[in-house]
């Protein structure tokens, strides 16, 4: 399979690396996506002097909802490598 027949299937690339195979040029194509990861509130949001009776003890309840909790990170999900300009082996994740 060729590149462009790759990027028709899998679509463009995140990142590209070139280099050397047992003296064959290598091209690798990776693919990445955003996973959602949750991130509790900064401690100093907790402790014993914050909230009360109507939002219960260690949470300041007023601010909370301000606060995104969810972080996106980039992960790898796939690879495709080239080897003179055909697939030699790929890699997805699920």
């Amino acid at each position: 399979m060729s590149p462009p027949a790759v990027f028709l299937a899998w679509g463009d690339p995140s990142a590209v690396a070139e280099g050397n195979l047992n003296g064959k040029s290598a091209t690798r194509w990776i693919y990445s996506s955003l996973q959602p990861v949750y991130t509790p509130p900064p401690s100093f949001w907790a402790g014993p002097y914050w909230g009360g009776p109507y939002w219960g003890p260690g949470f300041y309840r007023p601010y909370y909802p301000y606060y995104n909790d969810v972080t996106y990170v980039p992960v790898n999900t796939g690879y495709v490598l080239f080897i003179n300009g055909k697939v030699q082996s790929w890699e997805r994740r699920r």
